[in-house]
């Protein structure tokens, strides 16, 4: 039972320090302005020979069409990347996307699991001051 619960926790100060801080973030409004983002990837639209263009949800900045360049994520996994706003004319679909510059890294749905295991926890024990470091995703569906 320990054992779970260090992981649980080293899953949840890992996600505290790379993941939260870019949860919340908008989305770039001006043609290749950058920003980086984190979300959960929701399914793959298109395969391409030199891309793959995939939903991703970024929370509150929205449902986003990106493009990412000879990567292929998998649905379901949280991704932290560096984007940029793409803009018409150039666009194959004629609507924004979110271009992929860089990956930074990505976590499974079983890490976020922990870490929420984990951050549930904490909500629970009355003797920890529960700070104001954010609280971690939750995926309502599995695919």
């Amino acid at each position: 039972m320990f054992g779970r619960r260090r992981k649980d926790e080293a899953a949840w100060r890992a996600l505290q320090a790379s993941l939260c801080p870019y949860l919340d973030r908008a989305a770039p409004e001006d043609n290749w302005q950058r920003g980086t983002m984190a979300g959960q990837v929701e399914w793959i639209h298109q395969h391409a020979r030199r891309g793959t263009k995939v939903i991703v949800n970024f929370g509150r900045a929205g449902r986003w069409d990106t493009w990412w360049l000879n990567e292929c994520p998998r649905p379901g996994m949280w991704v932290l990347v560096d984007c940029h706003l793409w803009i018409p004319p150039g666009t194959h679909s004629g609507r924004s996307i979110l271009y992929i510059d860089a990956w930074r890294g990505h976590w499974t749905e079983e890490i976020i699991g922990r870490a929420a295991r984990h951050e549930r926890r904490r909500l629970k024990a009355p003797t920890q001051p529960v700070t104001s470091a954010g609280v971690l995703p939750v995926s309502s569906s599995r695919r």
